[in-house]
């Protein structure tokens, strides 16, 4: 799998460089600043620190950090004997294999030498220099030999010590580090490259030391350099020297510190579950490097050295140093999470990430530092990004495009000696593009997208689609659809707080393994769906594009553990028609402003508004509720069905074929848990010690639909109606009391028509699945349909009022009676009080009992507003 990864900003600054740091983060059109200049990619260890910030050194090996750095010198010497110094030059020198190795430490924080402020270089043993006898005359003063130096860092051979424990000096053609690449003598740091060990390397240094009055010519002289001093007299160190380092180290490897931040993601991050560890992939644990040949020079004398030929950076004279001449043994190497360094200049890389990085319920994220590591430069760089949804990859380019003064250049990054903060934009849509196989994102509808003025995603228990949602604006048809389904209905503003009733989930965020097509009313409706990513895609029937006849129908899709448990299941809804009737109705007593309800024109999971001549009533029943629980259960095999038993009209159940029945789930203690384990099957308590025995649940939970005996509170995580609109509380009472009072309302075959102003709204004759208040036998067999409608509502009775002792728990609801049943204006029901006497009653009935839903546009508390980019 891959993931799309935007390098956002990238800012290079001198990893001991002497030169000022290049910000390429630019503007917001991406452009770089004006005045920023190239780094140097040779760093090395000298510098003035009155010059200005730009000439300090900076990185790992901080100007002002103290830290020993273990190193290696090479130190061969040359006899001169018989050369008189006007007619030496400077040979290039190639053949390092006879030098001797020593030991040695850089100490890595600056003296306190006035105005100069060079490093110390300590040698173990300390160094001494090659003195011959220039002329073969004892009598008189010797001079030195040439003697060549180079080092590096880290030491890749530690010199054993000598006699008396001192140390001691080695042969460097005995040493492992020893190798040759391309004819090129070279140090192999093999399997040093762990990814926070730097690699460097000095340029060489050629030097004597001059004794007596010896001439010098600077024409043709050779280099006067002490190694680690200059002696105020050279003869008499007593009379004091100053520190200095004329060895000036390269760096052979690039810094990248990585950070993650969005911006803006079309999807929820916490698909993304928890960042674990970033991974570099086939780093190169081993380099060889080859051995400077020749030094450097500059033109007249030295500043610093009487005499000398000046070849030092401060001098204006730029060091040649060996190249990376073969990178080895590639190793997968994890992200590190230590600080880069404690420089004091640069407080950042005293950062120190926090693992696991905790993807949110969010579509943005602040920049979060990830860690660092010192890589290859110059290549291209992978890296696996390790989540709990999985590893994906990216890579890290060797260029990035910017804008100077309107021309777009390629920029090179990942220059040796440089540190870079590499920020990654790990966008979950641009993720899933790829994983579903590089199809275009844009084919696909979003039914959860995130909604900018509420600041969450539009979580809901079930969808509606349409024709028009299955269009694009450019009227092209979308492939298919997804929605987030690592979260429980409503997410947390539609969580209970309430510890005592032992809800289901405890953790509204889960994390789904698989996903099935649980049911569906029509063969195929849903010809296909995946999780990818922690969201749920599918695909609908091409046969509900229709423009004549399209398809329509109910399916529910549920997505599993690991162990095979359903952990959550969502109502997908593909019905064309859907409106919203707008009542204006003043309350009894008219004290209050009028309450305008919108309400929608169908039952959930209808297929049409209204039923007419030659049509099937059944299609405007829609799918029935056990109170309080947001899955549906399919409707009856008519619109008139009058037996007593479970049948159902046919569906699809998973892969198994047709249905026509549901089970009835009967635990000793029914719970939440129970509902959604089981989203098909209709609950029922053993009634064994129940409080209230026309539950389906044990212990009775007033407010699963957000309502109870105070008022309604918010839309919960257990509401069945989509993002827009809930369960009804009273407004569908108001709707019903406003229509009897005024007689705005008529009696069809098959239901009630209620008028309001030039608008129509149908309440089908539904029935319901269960038997009237108070009564417990056959609870879940069809009763009344065709007769009778149940329009349940999330009040609860408190028991108080008229007739509160017969409605006392129960749920309430607004009961629609055809004029058939009546009797001398009275419609019994067996052991049921009171008689009715209304063919429009609005009373309570059984929790227990599953009836239709009939979902108002939610414009209260916890508003869900319409989308800004629908």
């Amino acid at each position: 799998m891959k993931i799309y990864c935007y390098i956002l900003c990238l800012c290079c600054v001198g990893w001991m460089s002497c030169k000022e740091e290049i910000d390429l983060q630019g503007g917001a059109d991406g452009t770089t600043p004006k005045n920023s200049s190239q780094v140097d990619a040779s760093c090395n260890l000298v510098g003035l620190e009155g010059e200005g910030s730009s000439s300090l050194s900076r990185g790992l090996i901080g100007q002002i950090t103290t830290q020993a750095l273990e190193c290696n010198f090479l130190k061969i010497g040359q006899d001169v004997d018989g050369v008189s110094p006007e007619n030496y030059t400077v040979p290039l020198f190639e053949k390092w294999e006879g030098a001797t190795m020593v030991n040695s430490e850089v100490l890595s924080s600056a003296d306190n030498t006035e105005n100069i402020h060079f490093r110390s270089i300590v040698f173990y043993p300390t160094q001494t220099y090659n003195y011959y006898d220039h002329d073969n005359d004892e009598t008189t003063d010797p001079v030195a030999g040439i003697t060549r130096m180079v080092g590096w860092y880290p030491r890749t051979y530690n010199v054993p010590v000598g006699p008396e424990g001192k140390p001691a000096e080695g042969k460097f053609d005995a040493a492992s580090s020893l190798t040759v690449v391309d004819g090129k003598e070279c140090v192999e740091f093999k399997n040093m490259l762990d990814g926070e060990t730097d690699v460097m390397m000095t340029d060489m240094r050629e030097g004597r030391m001059q004794i007596a009055n010896f001439k010098n010519n600077n024409s043709t002289d050779y280099d006067v350099q002490p190694y680690g001093h200059v002696f105020t007299d050279y003869m008499n160190p007593a009379k004091g020297y100053k520190y200095c380092n004329y060895f000036t180290f390269n760096h052979y490897l690039s810094a990248v510190r990585l950070y993650i931040k969005v911006e803006e993601s079309d999807l929820s991050l916490i698909a993304w579950k928890n960042i674990n560890d970033v991974v570099f992939v086939n780093q190169p644990s081993t380099v060889a490097i080859s051995l400077p040949t020749k030094q450097s020079r500059g033109n007249g004398a030295s500043s610093f050295v009487q005499g000398a030929t000046s070849t030092l950076p401060i001098e204006g004279v730029q060091p040649q140093f060996g190249e990376a001449k073969a990178w080895s043994d590639p190793q997968n190497m994890s992200v590190i999470k230590t600080p880069l360094s404690s420089n004091p200049d640069y407080p950042e890389f005293s950062e120190v990430p926090s693992y696991p990085v905790e993807m949110k319920q969010a579509i943005s994220m602040d920049k979060t530092y990830l860690g660092y590591m010192l890589i290859q430069p110059g290549v291209e760089t992978p890296i696996e990004i390790h989540t709990d949804a999985g590893v994906f990859n990216a890579t890290i380019p060797t260029t990035v495009k910017v804008t100077e003064n309107g021309q777009t250049t390629d920029k090179p990054i990942l220059e040796q000696g440089c540190i870079y903060n590499i920020v990654i934009d790990m966008k979950a849509n641009g993720t899933i593009d790829v994983v579903i196989g590089n199809e275009n994102f844009e084919s696909f509808k979003d039914l959860s997208p995130y909604n900018t003025s509420r600041k969450d995603f539009e979580f809901a228990n079930s969808f509606i689609i349409d024709q028009q949602k299955m269009k694009k604006p450019n009227t092209e048809w979308y492939e298919g659809f997804y929605f987030h389904a690592m979260t429980a209905g409503r997410g947390m503003d539609g969580v209970i707080n309430n510890p005592s009733d032992n809800l289901y989930p405890e953790n509204v965020n889960f994390d789904p393994q698989k996903v099935r097509i649980l049911w569906q009313s029509e063969s195929a409706l849903i010809t296909h769906a995946e999780l990818i990513h922690g969201y749920v895609r599918f695909v609908l029937n091409e046969k509900c594009r229709d423009t004549d006849n399209p398809m329509q129908g109910n399916a529910v899709l549920a997505v599993y553990d690991k162990e095979d448990n359903i952990l959550w299941s969502w109502h997908i809804w593909v019905v064309n028609g859907v409106e919203d009737i707008t009542y204006t109705i003043q309350e009894a007593g008219g004290g209050s402003d009028p309450r305008t309800i919108a309400v929608m024109n169908m039952n959930l999971g209808a297929l049409k508004s209204q039923w007419t001549d030659g049509d099937d009533a059944l299609s405007t029943y829609g799918l029935y509720y056990q109170w309080g629980r947001k899955d549906p259960s399919p409707g009856p095999p008519s619109s008139n069905y009058s037996i007593s038993s479970l049948s159902t009209a046919e569906y699809y159940y998973m892969d198994q074929g047709t249905r026509n029945f549901v089970y009835r789930t009967i635990p000793q203690f029914p719970t939440t848990q129970d509902a959604i384990l089981h989203p098909l099957d209709l609950i029922a308590s053993a009634n064994l010690g129940v409080t209230y025995s026309n539950d389906w649940l044990y212990r009775s939970v007033d407010y699963l639909w957000g309502g109870g005996t105070n008022g309604f509170t918010k839309k919960t995580i257990y509401d069945p109606c989509p993002y827009g609109y809930r369960v009804a509380y009273d407004e569908l009472k108001l709707i019903f009391e406003n229509a009897k009072s005024n007689r705005q309302y008529s009696e069809d075959t098959y239901g009630f028509v209620f008028k309001n102003g030039f608008s129509w709204n149908y309440f089908p004759f539904a029935g319901w699945k269960g038997h009237d208040r108070g009564r417990t036998d056959d609870t879940h067999a069809w009763y009344e349909v065709g007769n009778l409608g149940d329009y349940q509502d999330a009040r609860i009775s408190d028991g108080t009022g008229t007739n509160g002792s017969y409605y006392e728990n129960h749920r309430g609801r607004s009961f629609l009676i055809k004029n058939d049943k009546f009797e001398n204006n009275v419609y019994k029901v067996l052991n049921v009080s009171p008689e009715y006497r209304d063919q429009i009653t609005l009373d309570y009935a059984n929790r227990i009992s599953a009836s239709p839903v009939r979902c108002v546009r939610y414009n209260g508390i916890g508003e869900e507003p319409p989308n800004d980019n629908p």
